[in-house]
């Protein structure tokens, strides 16, 4: 195991909390909504001899302070290139997941002087308006995801006898269980899904609750995804591009479009991490980790070597 290292690094609109783990190149790493940049540790453990991973709490998530409301995903990239010069780098890979990827990518197309190269997990990608309908009805109270055919809470609503707890408590579990099943790693009918969880398992529900419970800025940061038009800027994009999605069914459908998000992108590059899931950087570290190591390695080779 390579040691992980935590810090703050001041900006404009508070502090900024990370995580870093390895040596080598920079990556910065842009969790989704509700979740923190603890998410990736495996996935840094995976790099670390190879590339200097930074696992960043986004504004309002985890330790990090929240931006005043309302803000804009260009608002986030901004406070992403404060942390970037606060850690002195000046040249960084990019990945991020879901709302993650989103930020990510306007950060590519802002800056891309600064960017090596871009290569996000889950894009989310609204094809109609319909799904725009669907998904802004999901931030209503008591909200329901349906995840692999079945519903699950968005996000809990603060009740007087906690149980909102247990909702969030729930959901992981069944994000879990369901994905362990579609991966083959447990026969058991999904009938009392709560049993035979190991200590890992365990620790990822708890990150998980705790994760949400200290997500300030969820809302307004998906409010600001959403308002983001991806057709309009990810043409803008002028750095090589890897869009990766994960093909199982315990991943949202909006966020298995790296064909149609390619044709957004011309030059760019698909990759699927089959039977993936919602968490792919927690339960397929070696194979996503895989496929971003061929990548980032390969450019980096292409931009040393002589011309």
């Amino acid at each position: 195991m390579h040691a992980i290292k935590k810090g703050y690094v001041d900006t404009s609109s508070g502090q900024i909390h990370y995580r870093e783990v390895g040596t080598g190149p920079a990556v910065m790493f842009m969790h989704q909504a509700g979740r923190t940049g603890a998410i990736y540790y495996r996935l840094g453990q995976y790099l670390a001899p190879h590339y200097r991973s930074i696992m960043v709490d986004l504004p309002g998530f985890g330790e990090s302070d929240p931006l005043p409301l309302p803000f804009t995903v260009a608002d986030i990239v901004g406070v992403c290139v404060e942390l970037l010069d606060g850690l002195g780098i000046d040249h960084v890979r990019l990945s991020g997941h879901h709302t993650g990827a989103v930020v990510a990518g306007e950060l590519a197309v802002l800056h891309p002087e600064r960017v090596t190269a871009f290569a996000p997990t889950g894009y989310p990608l609204y094809l109609s308006a319909e799904e725009r309908r669907q998904v802004r009805e999901e931030q209503q109270p008591q909200p329901v995801y349906q995840l692999g055919g079945h519903s699950v809470p968005v996000a809990p609503v603060l009740q007087s006898d906690g149980s909102h707890l247990l909702r969030l408590f729930q959901r992981a579990q069944a994000m879990l269980w369901y994905s362990k099943v579609s991966l083959g790693q447990t026969s058991r009918q999904i009938i009392l899904p709560f049993e035979n969880l190991d200590d890992d398992d365990l620790a990822f529900i708890n990150d998980y609750v705790s994760d949400g419970l200290r997500a300030i800025s969820a809302t307004g940061t998906l409010s600001a995804v959403r308002r983001y038009s991806a057709e309009e800027r990810l043409p803008l994009l002028q750095v090589p591009t890897l869009f990766i999605q994960s093909t199982g069914t315990i991943e949202a459908s909006f966020c298995q479009r790296a064909v149609s998000l390619q044709k957004l992108v011309p030059g760019s590059e698909t990759a699927d991490i089959e039977n993936g899931d919602i968490h792919v950087m927690h339960t397929r570290p070696s194979d996503l980790g895989a496929v971003l190591l061929a990548f980032f390695s390969g450019i980096d080779r292409k931009k040393s070597a002589p011309e």
